[in-house]
């Protein structure tokens, strides 16, 4: 990167310069111009780049087109926001051209953020793989950098954080925060929503995208989204009376009916990111009136942090790792033992009490 912040862009001699890959110097425009002006010669000289076959840019344009449609809704989203980015570090590189100092060039900027980092190391590492099926290149460079190592997060949210939380989203504030309490129209289905993970261990994706058709008299029909593609194992949950009660609750909410358990006003599936939206307004709720040194353990506290607790709180009333790995949806026990990790409270009642003093003979 150069001293300009933007690659292969100098200034000199009261100039800025654009330098190709041969070093050969390209005057775009004068410092005084400022860098909206710099950035529109650069990027005439560019000449489209996406329109330029083997270019880095052309290989993101026909990879959105052609792959990202194929991905979950939550993925499109993310990649949807991190294509653009990899596109501005990268737009000027041809595909055939770029190295594993590229790569490292790119994820510098996350550096204190190590899982970002991974996840924008993963998306070229994708992109080159995809690159070569093209035949626009033979190695996939991201293979020569090794990933940052990222803190494992081993949160186990407590039972009186789990209500706090749960209770918040039934009401709300309005005027930021310091009006006048009501009731929220999502809040008991939401409220519902989360019970329901709780109780069934299954993954947020799988609970909130329930469909009735899935729910018979004695227990629920579950197909892991996460294993769809590889096992297609499928959990049958038996309905317990807390769980028939969350889906009694359900059934009444709403006006309008659709085929999901848990469902917007309208009848539509909740969507990801609404769920992580009303966990959060509902945790910030929670935290308006507890003291300022006990808001940031709260505010750690996330939607998905309910499957490990629901697995720890299982384990502890006496369920083998064998159920708790069907329960999960794993394909063995040494996998479960691995997510349970960090996650498991043991008990330590010695049933010890303080010696007495003796006494003294003579």
């Amino acid at each position: 990167m150069s001293k300009t912040g933007y690659r292969r862009v100098y200034s000199k001699h009261g100039a800025y310069w654009f330098v190709d890959r041969s070093n050969k110097w390209h005057r775009l425009s004068a410092v005084g111009d400022g860098e909206p002006a710099m950035l529109r010669a650069l990027a005439r000289h560019r000449n489209a780049p996406s329109q330029r076959p083997g270019s880095m840019a052309a290989l993101i344009a026909a990879w959105r087109s052609e792959r990202l449609p194929a991905y979950a809704e939550a993925t499109r989203t993310d990649y949807g926001y991190m294509l653009p980015k990899v596109e501005a570090a990268m737009r000027d590189l041809d595909v055939a051209e770029v190295s594993a100092y590229d790569v490292m060039d790119l994820r510098v900027q996350w550096a204190d953020k190590p899982r970002t980092a991974n996840k924008y190391h993963a998306l070229v590492s994708i992109l080159m793989a995809y690159a070569i099926e093209k035949r626009w290149r033979t190695t996939n460079p991201c293979r020569d950098v090794t990933k940052f190592k990222e803190p494992k997060r081993r949160r186990l949210m407590s039972h009186a954080e789990q209500l706090q939380i749960r209770d918040a989203a039934l009401s709300g504030r309005r005027h930021g925060g310091d009006g006048k309490v009501w009731r929220n129209a999502n809040g008991e289905m939401y409220a519902a929503l989360f019970d329901f993970a709780y109780l069934t261990a299954v993954r947020a994706k799988d609970a909130r995208l329930l469909q009735w058709a899935d729910v018979g008299d004695c227990e629920i029909l579950v197909e892991p989204s996460k294993t769809r593609g590889s096992s297609g194992a499928k959990i049958a949950i038996g309905i317990t009376p807390e769980i028939r009660a969350v889906l009694d609750r359900a059934r009444t909410l709403g006006k309008i009916k659709g085929l999901y358990v848990f469902h917007t006003l309208r009848g539509t599936p909740l969507s990801a990111s609404a769920v992580k939206s009303a966990w959060r307004r509902a945790r910030e709720r929670a935290v308006a009136d507890m003291p300022a040194d006990q808001k940031a353990a709260l505010r750690s506290v996330r939607f998905r942090d309910l499957r490990p607790k629901a697995l720890s709180d299982a384990k502890r009333l006496g369920l083998s790792l064998e159920a708790l790995r069907d329960a999960a949806g794993h394909s063995s026990v040494s996998t479960t033992e691995t997510y349970m990790r960090g996650f498991e409270v043991k008990e330590a009642n010695l049933g010890l009490s303080l010696p007495k003093k003796t006494k003294k003979i003579g």
